[in-house]
């Protein structure tokens, strides 16, 4: 029976850090030391022993043992079914037979988590931290909930709770250094970070240098943005695919108004290493505002390959149509995005002027009169 929660520390921790180096970093890790540690078949009979006068009214371990294990594989299957609430049902259930099981209390939490009820999350993870003081899941959780809450001492108490079992532990500080950095505690923050060349179980190096370059990036001021270029130039030359890096040192560029260098460097990272989503997204802006239409609308393309659900994304590339005067390629995009957000007036209205454009007036005053006056 195994869970992991650091994903979900990672999604509430703080957005300082919630790029995909620190995801890079995040192994699942099962609980351990479970009550339910091995499921077994759900039971023959639902229903429990009836009980005569004057029988034994001692639990049977095994019915107990058989019917947690029974519910919280329920709770597990639907719980991968997307059925937030049904599983919490079945994870609630669980405790009823063995209430002492910690790993369930952080199932709990989590399913908690993911339909936005917090405080019953926090909850059940201190109750799981109280029924084992030394679980660092139950601990990452909560302190990834506090966070969330920006709670700061409570969260950092549960992850210097950690560093003092676990001095080596590589992840703890990258929580501790990102909650520092949202409170502009940044040189307290850098250190936590530098901590982490001397740790030798963080075998990912430059994502120290990344990490420093997101908090000096933070700082804002002429020498820390300097110090920034400097991390994110190491951490690529240690990486050269490491594409938060690559992104972090494109927002110094841009910030710097040195708009060459920042098309030069993201073109360049694709050359080398393939389409990126963010990399796509970044230089299909670059290339609007400079007014480069077809480099735009190609960057667009690469971006829709990766979020087809993006219509933003979709109307741009319309837009770009419409500009370009491609009026047949921007009537098929327009009509496409409009069978899944039907009651756009905008894009009603950017059909009907195209249509209005080519001399189709009918069409345009179908789309027009489809627009309700409150618009």
């Amino acid at each position: 029976m195994k869970v992991s929660v650091r994903i979900l520390v990672l999604l509430m921790s703080a957005s300082l850090l919630s790029g995909c180096a620190v995801l890079d970093m995040q192994r699942s890790r099962g609980l351990k030391n479970s009550a339910l540690s091995n499921l077994n078949p759900a039971p023959d009979s639902m229903s429990p022993p009836q009980v005569t006068q004057g029988a034994d009214l001692t639990v049977d371990p095994v019915y107990m043992r058989t019917k947690a294990d029974y519910h919280y594989s329920l709770g597990e299957a639907l719980s991968m079914e997307g059925e937030v609430t049904r599983a919490i049902e079945e994870f609630k259930t669980t405790l009823i037979y063995d209430p002492n099981a910690t790993v369930v209390r952080l199932r709990l939490a989590a399913e908690y988590v993911k339909g936005g009820l917090l405080s019953e999350a926090i909850e059940h993870a201190e109750l799981a931290v109280r029924a084992d003081p030394d679980s660092v899941d139950a601990r990452l959780l909560l302190g990834g909930l506090y966070s969330t809450l920006k709670v700061y001492d409570l969260a950092l108490e549960h992850y210097n709770f950690i560093l003092i079992q676990d001095p080596d532990n590589a992840e703890v500080p990258v929580f501790v250094g990102a909650l520092l950095a949202e409170q502009q505690k940044y040189e307290e923050s850098v250190q936590y970070f530098e901590r982490l060349k001397k740790n030798k179980r963080f075998k990912k190096p430059h994502l120290v240098y990344y990490y420093i370059g997101r908090v000096r990036f933070e700082q804002g001021t002429e020498a820390a943005l300097k110090s920034a270029e400097q991390s994110f130039l190491k951490a690529i030359a240690m990486k050269p695919g490491h594409e938060d890096s690559v992104m972090g040192l494109a927002k110094i560029y841009r910030r710097q108004k040195r708009m060459s260098q920042v098309v030069k460097l993201l073109s360049s990272f694709q050359d080398k290493f393939g389409p990126k989503r963010k990399v796509a997204k970044q230089l299909s802006q670059l290339y609007l505002e400079l007014d480069k239409f077809d480099k735009a609308r190609e960057q667009l393309e690469l971006y829709e390959g990766f979020d087809d659900d993006d219509l933003n994304i979709k109307v741009k590339i319309a837009l770009i149509h419409i500009e370009k005067k491609e009026h047949k390629k921007a009537i098929r995009r327009l009509t496409q995005i409009l069978k899944r957000a039907p009651d756009s007036d905008k894009i009603r209205f950017y059909l009907g002027a195209v249509h209005e454009e080519i001399n189709q007036k009918q069409e345009a005053i179908k789309n027009f009169m489809m627009i309700p006056t409150s618009s």
